[in-house]
């Protein structure tokens, strides 16, 4: 992985927030005096979650279309200077290299063109590696798949298309994905709690699938469509479409994560400990204590001026005595006479007051 990958990737990291705080203040500022919807509404949390929807598909397809742009004026391409198409033949690329010679050939270049000093050297030099590398089927494959760098670097050149594979598999595709998930296991742990995380390795898995299947053609002939009409635009090798995915892919995932973040809530962890003052609720159990003393002893105060009536000391009956009925009716009428005016006083604001203070003194 590239320095500059590396910096691609750590856009999502500051750019989505910094850019939907400014994005969302500006929306802010766009209401008329006093209309502005205040901080928390449902409102607020809307416009906040819409300008956070533009800015991540922004985001991710400026970083698409940026990566496909520097591809295409980074130079070097060995197609694009002999201005054939990737599936032109030997006897194309010979054709072309030999009508290009004659206009860059340093004893053919008319001097009045005012040409910086070397600069015709340079082109026609660079017109002949680019010819000898198309036209030899094992070079123009290590070129295709593994850039122009691996024709200076591989000494000696593996001899066929088999060992030219193997040699990048070990060379740059293994090193590449073990530093990417390596760097993918760090964000994992520094943003833990992020929603859908796990779509980024599924995208460098997707992005390992899809190179061995670009690694695998014999040429952008048995590509899909929509690749062949990328071809048309830009001659693109299949490193170049190999670069393209993996960019891509990364981005969206990227993406599908501040997006999950955005517009699924986030389930609370239960793994999470809060952190609770134990002092604290120490007081707030024993004011709860003694509240709930002081709200027995009212209730039982209370209770006990209802029923008291009811709770007279009888004399022991006595077997020489006898209690009519009569005796019974008029003991119960008493008692009922009694509860009936200790009701009625208990109505009464000024006594029930005095009877509340009485029960909190005790």
């Amino acid at each position: 992985m590239s320095l500059k990958s590396l910096l691609d990737y750590g856009i999502w990291l500051v750019v989505p927030q910094t850019a939907t705080n400014i994005l969302s203040s500006l929306l802010a500022k766009s209401y008329p005096p006093g209309r502005a919807p205040p901080p928390g509404s449902s409102r607020f949390v809307r416009n906040r979650k819409i300008c956070s929807v533009i800015v991540v598909l922004t985001v991710t397809v400026y970083a698409v279309v940026h990566h496909i742009y520097g591809i295409t004026v980074s130079g070097g391409n060995f197609y694009e200077l002999l201005n054939v198409s990737v599936t032109a033949d030997s006897k194309s690329i010979r054709r072309a290299f030999h009508s290009l010679s004659l206009q860059w050939h340093p004893d053919k270049r008319k001097p009045e063109l005012g040409d910086p000093v070397g600069y015709a050297d340079q082109i026609y030099m660079a017109l002949q590696v680019a010819s000898s590398a198309l036209t030899d089927s094992t070079v123009r494959f290590m070129y295709d798949r593994f850039g122009p760098e691996v024709l200076q670097s591989w000494k000696p050149l593996p001899k066929t298309a088999a060992e030219a594979l193997m040699k990048g598999f070990q060379a740059s595709i293994i090193p590449h994905y073990v530093v990417s998930s390596g760097m993918l296991a760090f964000i994992t742990l520094i943003r833990p709690r992020e929603q859908g995380r796990f779509w980024r390795f599924y995208a460098l898995m997707v992005s390992f699938i899809l190179e061995i299947y670009l690694l695998t053609r014999e040429n952008t002939h048995s590509l899909p469509a929509v690749v062949q009409t990328l071809g048309r635009i830009y001659p693109f090798t299949i490193r170049d479409l190999i670069s393209i995915v993996r960019h891509s892919l990364i981005h969206l995932a990227f993406a599908v994560i501040q997006l999950s973040d955005i517009l699924i809530p986030r389930l609370p962890d239960p793994n999470i400990q809060l952190n609770v003052d134990l002092s604290a609720m120490e007081s707030m159990v024993k004011a709860l204590h003694a509240e709930t003393v002081n709200t027995d002893n009212h209730m039982t105060a209370v209770l006990k001026s209802q029923v008291d009536p009811f709770f007279v000391d009888l004399p022991i009956p006595s077997a020489k005595i006898k209690y009519s009925l009569e005796q019974d009716r008029a003991l119960l009428h008493e008692m009922l006479k009694t509860q009936l005016i200790q009701q009625k006083l208990h109505s009464v604001p000024e006594i029930q007051e005095v009877m509340d203070q009485v029960a909190q003194a005790h």
